[in-house]
Protein backbone atom coordinates (compact mmCIF):
# COMPACT_ATOMS: atom_id res chain seq x y z
CA UNK A 1 0.00 0.00 0.00
CA UNK A 2 2.42 2.59 0.77
CA UNK A 3 4.56 1.58 -2.30
CA UNK A 4 1.52 2.37 -4.49
CA UNK A 5 1.11 5.79 -2.49
CA UNK A 6 4.51 6.53 -3.58
CA UNK A 7 4.07 5.56 -7.32
CA UNK A 8 1.17 7.77 -7.07
CA UNK A 9 2.99 10.68 -5.95
CA UNK A 10 5.35 9.99 -8.46
CA UNK A 11 2.69 9.89 -11.00
CA UNK A 12 1.74 13.68 -9.75
CA UNK A 13 5.37 14.73 -10.32
CA UNK A 14 5.20 13.11 -13.95
CA UNK A 15 1.79 16.00 -14.07
CA UNK A 16 4.65 18.77 -13.27
CA UNK A 17 7.30 17.39 -15.82
CA UNK A 18 4.77 17.23 -18.98
CA UNK A 19 3.50 20.42 -17.64
CA UNK A 20 7.04 22.02 -17.83
CA UNK A 21 7.81 20.17 -21.17
CA UNK A 22 5.09 21.51 -23.14
CA UNK A 23 5.52 25.17 -22.37
CA UNK A 24 8.40 25.23 -23.81
CA UNK A 25 5.90 25.29 -26.79
CA UNK A 26 3.33 26.92 -25.98
CA UNK A 27 1.69 30.54 -26.40
CA UNK A 28 1.21 32.36 -23.55
CA UNK A 29 -2.64 32.50 -23.08
CA UNK A 30 -1.94 28.03 -24.34
CA UNK A 31 0.57 27.90 -21.15
CA UNK A 32 -1.58 29.30 -18.70
CA UNK A 33 -4.21 26.49 -19.52
CA UNK A 34 -0.88 24.52 -19.10
CA UNK A 35 -0.04 25.32 -15.68
CA UNK A 36 -4.08 25.40 -14.75
CA UNK A 37 -3.89 21.65 -14.99
CA UNK A 38 -1.52 20.88 -12.34
CA UNK A 39 -2.57 23.41 -9.79
CA UNK A 40 -4.28 20.29 -8.15
CA UNK A 41 -1.17 18.29 -7.47
CA UNK A 42 0.07 18.54 -3.68
CA UNK A 43 2.82 20.34 -2.39
CA UNK A 44 4.30 17.32 -1.53
CA UNK A 45 4.71 16.24 -5.49
CA UNK A 46 6.10 19.92 -6.11
CA UNK A 47 8.63 19.26 -3.16
CA UNK A 48 9.45 15.90 -4.84
CA UNK A 49 9.58 17.08 -8.31
CA UNK A 50 12.14 20.07 -7.59
CA UNK A 51 14.46 17.90 -5.01
CA UNK A 52 15.31 15.40 -7.97
CA UNK A 53 14.49 17.26 -11.54
CA UNK A 54 16.94 20.33 -9.67
CA UNK A 55 14.78 22.83 -12.00
CA UNK A 56 13.55 25.78 -9.59
CA UNK A 57 14.17 29.04 -11.12
CA UNK A 58 13.77 28.36 -14.88
CA UNK A 59 10.73 26.26 -13.67
CA UNK A 60 9.40 30.03 -11.32
CA UNK A 61 10.55 31.69 -14.57
CA UNK A 62 7.61 30.09 -16.77
CA UNK A 63 5.24 30.16 -13.78
CA UNK A 64 5.88 33.93 -14.35
CA UNK A 65 5.31 34.63 -17.60
CA UNK A 66 1.92 32.17 -17.98
CA UNK A 67 0.67 34.58 -15.02
CA UNK A 68 -0.01 31.18 -12.98
CA UNK A 69 2.70 31.95 -10.07
CA UNK A 70 -0.01 34.39 -8.10
CA UNK A 71 -2.93 31.73 -8.17
CA UNK A 72 -0.63 28.82 -7.13
CA UNK A 73 -2.48 27.09 -3.84
CA UNK A 74 -0.57 28.85 -0.82
CA UNK A 75 1.80 25.89 0.13
CA UNK A 76 2.71 25.23 -3.04
CA UNK A 77 4.03 28.89 -3.57
CA UNK A 78 5.72 28.14 -0.37
CA UNK A 79 7.30 25.73 -1.50
CA UNK A 80 8.62 27.38 -4.57
CA UNK A 81 9.66 30.42 -3.04
CA UNK A 82 11.62 28.58 -0.32
CA UNK A 83 13.48 26.22 -2.82
CA UNK A 84 14.32 29.85 -5.39
CA UNK A 85 15.26 31.80 -2.14
CA UNK A 86 17.35 28.84 -1.30
CA UNK A 87 19.29 28.37 -4.77
CA UNK A 88 19.67 32.29 -5.28
CA UNK A 89 21.58 32.48 -2.02
CA UNK A 90 23.75 29.58 -3.23
CA UNK A 91 23.88 30.87 -6.26
CA UNK A 92 25.09 34.06 -5.38
CA UNK A 93 27.67 32.66 -2.65
CA UNK A 94 28.72 30.25 -6.24
CA UNK A 95 29.58 33.88 -7.85
CA UNK A 96 31.39 35.19 -5.11
CA UNK A 97 33.64 32.24 -5.02
CA UNK A 98 34.33 32.12 -8.72
CA UNK A 99 35.10 35.76 -8.26
CA UNK A 100 37.74 35.02 -5.82
CA UNK A 101 39.36 32.35 -7.54
CA UNK A 102 39.11 34.11 -11.48
CA UNK A 103 41.33 37.56 -9.29
CA UNK A 104 43.85 34.83 -8.20
CA UNK A 105 43.91 32.80 -11.18
CA UNK A 106 44.72 36.45 -13.02
CA UNK A 107 47.06 37.52 -10.26
CA UNK A 108 49.11 34.08 -10.82
CA UNK A 109 48.69 33.69 -14.60
CA UNK A 110 46.54 30.38 -14.16
CA UNK A 111 43.86 29.00 -17.11
CA UNK A 112 40.93 28.17 -15.09
CA UNK A 113 38.55 26.12 -16.72
CA UNK A 114 34.65 26.59 -15.17
CA UNK A 115 32.64 23.39 -16.08
CA UNK A 116 29.02 22.90 -16.41
CA UNK A 117 26.70 24.39 -14.07
CA UNK A 118 29.20 27.04 -12.34
CA UNK A 119 29.41 28.59 -16.00
CA UNK A 120 25.64 29.22 -15.86
CA UNK A 121 25.90 31.05 -12.50
CA UNK A 122 28.93 33.26 -14.05
CA UNK A 123 26.71 34.01 -17.14
CA UNK A 124 23.35 34.78 -15.44
CA UNK A 125 22.95 34.38 -11.80
CA UNK A 126 19.43 34.49 -11.54
CA UNK A 127 18.73 32.03 -14.08
CA UNK A 128 21.18 29.52 -12.87
CA UNK A 129 19.98 26.03 -11.98
CA UNK A 130 20.70 24.56 -8.77
CA UNK A 131 24.77 23.89 -8.21
CA UNK A 132 26.30 22.19 -5.15
CA UNK A 133 29.56 22.32 -6.05
CA UNK A 134 32.14 23.63 -8.39
CA UNK A 135 33.86 22.01 -11.33
CA UNK A 136 37.12 23.61 -12.47
CA UNK A 137 39.61 22.46 -15.36
CA UNK A 138 43.29 23.36 -14.56
CA UNK A 139 46.42 22.50 -17.25
CA UNK A 140 48.76 19.97 -15.34
CA UNK A 141 51.30 22.92 -15.14
CA UNK A 142 49.06 24.93 -13.09
CA UNK A 143 47.46 22.63 -11.09
CA UNK A 144 49.71 21.91 -8.03
CA UNK A 145 49.95 25.73 -7.70
CA UNK A 146 46.05 26.30 -7.29
CA UNK A 147 45.65 23.19 -5.23
CA UNK A 148 47.93 24.33 -2.98
CA UNK A 149 46.27 28.27 -3.08
CA UNK A 150 42.84 26.24 -2.36
CA UNK A 151 44.40 24.27 0.55
CA UNK A 152 45.58 27.91 2.12
CA UNK A 153 42.23 28.79 2.06
CA UNK A 154 41.36 25.99 4.81
CA UNK A 155 39.93 24.08 2.85
CA UNK A 156 39.52 20.30 3.97
CA UNK A 157 39.80 17.36 1.48
CA UNK A 158 37.36 14.32 1.48
CA UNK A 159 35.98 11.26 -1.24
CA UNK A 160 39.04 9.64 -2.96
CA UNK A 161 40.25 11.18 -6.22
CA UNK A 162 38.82 10.18 -9.52
CA UNK A 163 40.04 9.14 -12.97
CA UNK A 164 39.56 12.55 -14.20
CA UNK A 165 39.51 15.03 -10.59
CA UNK A 166 41.40 15.02 -7.54
CA UNK A 167 40.27 14.90 -3.97
CA UNK A 168 37.11 17.32 -3.40
CA UNK A 169 37.82 20.74 -1.34
CA UNK A 170 35.76 21.62 1.14
CA UNK A 171 35.87 25.22 2.01
CA UNK A 172 34.16 26.73 5.54
CA UNK A 173 30.95 29.15 4.18
CA UNK A 174 31.59 27.78 0.03
CA UNK A 175 30.85 25.21 -2.23
CA UNK A 176 32.80 22.00 -2.84
CA UNK A 177 35.52 22.29 -5.37
CA UNK A 178 36.29 19.60 -7.72
CA UNK A 179 39.75 20.06 -9.07
CA UNK A 180 39.67 18.23 -12.56
CA UNK A 181 42.74 16.79 -14.49
CA UNK A 182 40.61 16.12 -17.41
CA UNK A 183 37.15 16.27 -18.78
CA UNK A 184 37.04 12.46 -19.98
CA UNK A 185 35.88 9.99 -17.38
CA UNK A 186 38.46 7.38 -18.61
CA UNK A 187 41.25 9.92 -17.70
CA UNK A 188 42.46 10.49 -21.18
CA UNK A 189 44.56 13.70 -21.43
CA UNK A 190 42.53 17.03 -22.78
CA UNK A 191 43.93 17.46 -26.49
CA UNK A 192 45.14 20.70 -27.45
CA UNK A 193 42.25 22.43 -29.21
CA UNK A 194 40.32 22.04 -26.22
CA UNK A 195 42.43 25.05 -24.45
CA UNK A 196 43.18 26.74 -27.56
CA UNK A 197 39.33 26.70 -28.18
CA UNK A 198 38.69 28.05 -24.27
CA UNK A 199 36.35 31.10 -24.41
CA UNK A 200 36.19 34.21 -22.34
CA UNK A 201 33.92 34.20 -19.32
CA UNK A 202 33.81 36.74 -16.59
CA UNK A 203 36.34 37.69 -14.02
CA UNK A 204 39.62 36.20 -15.90
CA UNK A 205 37.85 33.04 -15.80
CA UNK A 206 37.57 30.36 -19.13
CA UNK A 207 34.95 28.43 -20.78
CA UNK A 208 34.96 25.63 -23.03
CA UNK A 209 33.85 26.08 -26.65
CA UNK A 210 30.76 26.33 -27.12
CA UNK A 211 30.37 22.46 -28.90
CA UNK A 212 32.51 20.97 -26.60
CA UNK A 213 30.65 23.03 -23.41
CA UNK A 214 27.77 21.52 -24.09
CA UNK A 215 28.84 18.03 -25.44
CA UNK A 216 30.67 18.05 -21.66
CA UNK A 217 26.94 18.41 -20.38
CA UNK A 218 25.17 16.03 -22.62
CA UNK A 219 28.10 13.02 -21.81
CA UNK A 220 27.85 13.80 -17.96
CA UNK A 221 24.25 13.37 -17.69
CA UNK A 222 23.86 10.91 -19.71
CA UNK A 223 26.46 8.26 -19.59
CA UNK A 224 28.60 9.23 -16.26
CA UNK A 225 25.28 9.47 -14.70
CA UNK A 226 22.49 7.52 -16.10
CA UNK A 227 19.62 8.36 -13.55
CA UNK A 228 19.82 11.66 -14.60
CA UNK A 229 18.82 11.31 -18.27
CA UNK A 230 16.25 13.44 -19.30
CA UNK A 231 16.59 15.26 -16.06
CA UNK A 232 15.48 19.20 -16.31
CA UNK A 233 17.97 20.54 -14.82
CA UNK A 234 20.66 19.04 -17.47
CA UNK A 235 18.10 19.77 -20.50
CA UNK A 236 18.09 23.23 -19.00
CA UNK A 237 22.18 23.25 -19.09
CA UNK A 238 22.12 21.79 -22.48
CA UNK A 239 19.65 23.69 -24.06
CA UNK A 240 21.83 27.12 -23.24
CA UNK A 241 25.00 25.30 -24.08
CA UNK A 242 23.18 24.63 -27.76
CA UNK A 243 21.97 28.46 -27.97
CA UNK A 244 25.96 29.44 -28.00
CA UNK A 245 26.46 26.51 -30.97
CA UNK A 246 26.57 27.44 -34.56
CA UNK A 247 24.88 25.57 -37.00
CA UNK A 248 27.54 23.28 -38.08
CA UNK A 249 28.66 22.77 -34.31
CA UNK A 250 25.26 21.36 -33.76
CA UNK A 251 25.91 18.95 -36.73
CA UNK A 252 29.53 18.11 -35.01
CA UNK A 253 26.84 17.26 -31.63
CA UNK A 254 25.02 15.24 -33.81
CA UNK A 255 27.36 13.45 -35.23
CA UNK A 256 29.47 12.29 -32.13
CA UNK A 257 25.67 11.06 -30.63
CA UNK A 258 26.40 8.67 -33.66
CA UNK A 259 29.69 7.35 -32.71
CA UNK A 260 30.35 7.84 -29.01
CA UNK A 261 28.60 4.41 -27.43
CA UNK A 262 24.93 4.84 -26.22
CA UNK A 263 23.81 6.72 -29.35
CA UNK A 264 20.48 6.20 -28.44
CA UNK A 265 20.24 8.21 -24.96
CA UNK A 266 22.61 10.88 -26.12
CA UNK A 267 21.05 11.41 -29.55
CA UNK A 268 17.76 11.58 -27.38
CA UNK A 269 18.56 13.74 -24.95
CA UNK A 270 20.10 16.18 -27.30
CA UNK A 271 17.19 15.98 -29.33
CA UNK A 272 14.63 17.22 -26.37
CA UNK A 273 17.18 19.91 -26.29
CA UNK A 274 16.95 20.80 -29.51
CA UNK A 275 13.29 21.05 -29.53
CA UNK A 276 13.18 23.15 -26.01
CA UNK A 277 15.93 25.43 -27.73
CA UNK A 278 13.28 25.90 -30.88
CA UNK A 279 10.39 26.74 -28.73
CA UNK A 280 8.76 23.45 -29.32
CA UNK A 281 6.77 21.48 -26.67
CA UNK A 282 9.35 18.73 -25.79
CA UNK A 283 8.83 15.13 -26.06
CA UNK A 284 9.92 13.03 -23.16
CA UNK A 285 11.68 10.64 -24.46
CA UNK A 286 13.06 9.26 -20.77
CA UNK A 287 9.71 9.52 -18.93
CA UNK A 288 10.48 5.82 -17.11
CA UNK A 289 13.10 7.13 -15.92
CA UNK A 290 12.08 10.48 -13.97
CA UNK A 291 9.00 8.33 -12.79
CA UNK A 292 11.90 5.88 -11.51
CA UNK A 293 14.06 8.86 -10.29
CA UNK A 294 11.06 10.28 -8.01
CA UNK A 295 10.37 6.71 -6.68
CA UNK A 296 13.71 5.72 -5.72
CA UNK A 297 14.33 8.91 -3.86
CA UNK A 298 10.94 8.31 -1.88
CA UNK A 299 12.11 4.69 -1.33
CA UNK A 300 16.17 4.42 -0.97
CA UNK A 301 17.05 7.70 -0.71
CA UNK A 302 14.82 8.64 2.62
CA UNK A 303 14.63 4.63 3.86
CA UNK A 304 17.42 5.10 6.01
CA UNK A 305 19.47 2.99 4.56
CA UNK A 306 23.28 2.37 4.60
CA UNK A 307 24.10 5.23 2.42
CA UNK A 308 26.86 3.42 0.44
CA UNK A 309 24.52 0.37 -0.32
CA UNK A 310 20.99 2.82 -1.20
CA UNK A 311 23.70 4.51 -3.66
CA UNK A 312 24.54 1.50 -4.91
CA UNK A 313 21.10 -0.22 -5.35
CA UNK A 314 19.64 3.45 -7.47
CA UNK A 315 22.52 2.86 -9.53
CA UNK A 316 21.76 -0.64 -10.68
CA UNK A 317 18.25 0.30 -10.90
CA UNK A 318 18.75 2.96 -13.23
CA UNK A 319 21.15 0.43 -14.79
CA UNK A 320 18.54 -2.21 -15.43
CA UNK A 321 15.75 0.41 -16.62
CA UNK A 322 18.28 1.97 -19.30
CA UNK A 323 18.59 -1.38 -21.39
CA UNK A 324 20.83 -4.00 -22.30
CA UNK A 325 23.85 -2.12 -22.45
CA UNK A 326 23.87 -0.09 -19.15
CA UNK A 327 23.19 -3.62 -17.23
CA UNK A 328 25.95 -4.97 -18.99
CA UNK A 329 28.14 -2.23 -18.15
CA UNK A 330 27.18 -1.77 -14.22
CA UNK A 331 27.47 -5.68 -14.11
CA UNK A 332 31.13 -5.23 -15.07
CA UNK A 333 31.99 -2.61 -12.59
CA UNK A 334 30.21 -4.64 -9.85
CA UNK A 335 33.05 -7.36 -9.99
CA UNK A 336 35.63 -4.81 -8.86
CA UNK A 337 33.25 -3.18 -6.27
CA UNK A 338 33.56 -4.16 -2.68
CA UNK A 339 31.13 -4.21 -0.23
CA UNK A 340 30.65 -1.01 1.37
CA UNK A 341 30.36 -2.35 4.53
CA UNK A 342 33.21 -1.52 6.99
CA UNK A 343 32.37 -4.11 9.39
CA UNK A 344 32.55 -6.96 6.45
CA UNK A 345 36.27 -5.28 4.96
CA UNK A 346 37.50 -5.20 8.84
CA UNK A 347 36.75 -9.22 9.34
CA UNK A 348 37.79 -9.57 5.75
CA UNK A 349 41.02 -7.64 7.15
CA UNK A 350 41.30 -9.76 9.63
CA UNK A 351 41.24 -13.02 8.15
CA UNK A 352 43.28 -12.01 5.18
CA UNK A 353 46.50 -10.89 7.73
CA UNK A 354 46.51 -14.75 8.99
CA UNK A 355 45.60 -16.20 5.92
CA UNK A 356 46.26 -14.49 2.72
CA UNK A 357 45.02 -16.96 1.18
CA UNK A 358 41.56 -16.97 2.60
CA UNK A 359 41.29 -13.42 2.96
CA UNK A 360 41.43 -13.73 -0.93
CA UNK A 361 39.09 -15.95 -1.10
CA UNK A 362 36.68 -14.01 1.18
CA UNK A 363 36.97 -10.91 -0.45
CA UNK A 364 36.34 -12.62 -4.12
CA UNK A 365 33.03 -14.59 -2.53
CA UNK A 366 31.63 -11.76 -0.89
CA UNK A 367 31.98 -9.21 -4.29
CA UNK A 368 30.03 -12.16 -6.03
CA UNK A 369 27.52 -12.09 -3.46
CA UNK A 370 27.05 -8.59 -3.28
CA UNK A 371 26.89 -8.11 -6.48
CA UNK A 372 24.58 -10.82 -7.11
CA UNK A 373 21.83 -9.80 -4.59
CA UNK A 374 21.74 -5.99 -5.77
CA UNK A 375 21.28 -7.18 -9.23
CA UNK A 376 18.33 -9.47 -7.86
CA UNK A 377 16.89 -6.09 -5.41
CA UNK A 378 17.53 -4.17 -8.61
CA UNK A 379 15.67 -6.26 -11.11
CA UNK A 380 12.88 -6.94 -8.20
CA UNK A 381 12.63 -2.85 -7.77
CA UNK A 382 12.76 -2.01 -11.94
CA UNK A 383 10.05 -4.61 -12.56
CA UNK A 384 7.56 -3.39 -9.72
CA UNK A 385 8.23 0.40 -10.72
CA UNK A 386 6.97 -0.19 -14.32
CA UNK A 387 4.21 -1.92 -13.11
CA UNK A 388 2.96 0.90 -10.78
CA UNK A 389 3.87 3.30 -13.64
CA UNK A 390 1.32 1.83 -15.43
CA UNK A 391 -1.22 1.70 -13.01
CA UNK A 392 -0.63 4.76 -11.01
CA UNK A 393 -0.45 7.01 -14.41
CA UNK A 394 -3.75 5.77 -15.53
CA UNK A 395 -5.60 7.00 -12.34
CA UNK A 396 -7.62 10.56 -12.31
CA UNK A 397 -5.81 12.77 -10.04
CA UNK A 398 -7.45 16.05 -10.13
Amino acid sequence: MAGMRVAELAAQCLRIRAAALAAFGQTEHEDRQLWDDVMTVPARAWELFLETEQYVAPLVGRLQHAGVLGSMPVDVASVLEKRRRHETVRALRARAQLTEIGAAAQERGWSVIVLKGGRAVLEDTSAACPLFDLDLLLPPEHLTEFVAWLDSRRSSVAATPSTHHLETRYVDGALPVEVHRTIYPDGGAVPDHVWTGAVRLPDGLLGLSPVEHTWHILHHATVSHVGRRGRLRDLELISQGLQTCSASERGALQERTVVAGYADSLSGFLRMAEEATAGESVEDRFELMAFTRYVTYCTIRQSGWHRPTARALAEWVFAMQAGREERERVWQRGADRRSPRPIVRAVIGKVDRVSPRLGGFLERSTRRIYRVVLGLLAWSAALWIRWAKRHATTRDFS
